[in-house]
């Protein structure tokens, strides 16, 4: 575990951000089709995918 920490301080703060979008599209992923919230949550999904990807790019 120790290994996979990355010596450079940005890099930690990259990882910490890329983590918590992943963990926010696994939520937005849960949101039942039909719902009242499931467009908002397809929206959101969109926009956390979309910057998930530009952030893994750089």
């Amino acid at each position: 575990m120790l290994a996979s920490i990355p010596a450079d301080a940005h890099d930690v703060g990259r990882n910490w951000v890329l983590s918590q979008l992943q963990s926010i599209i696994n939520q937005l992923e849960k949101v039942q089709n039909g719902t009242t919230a499931y467009l908002k949550a397809q929206e959101l999904l969109l926009s956390a995918n979309n910057k998930l990807r530009q952030l893994q790019i750089k």
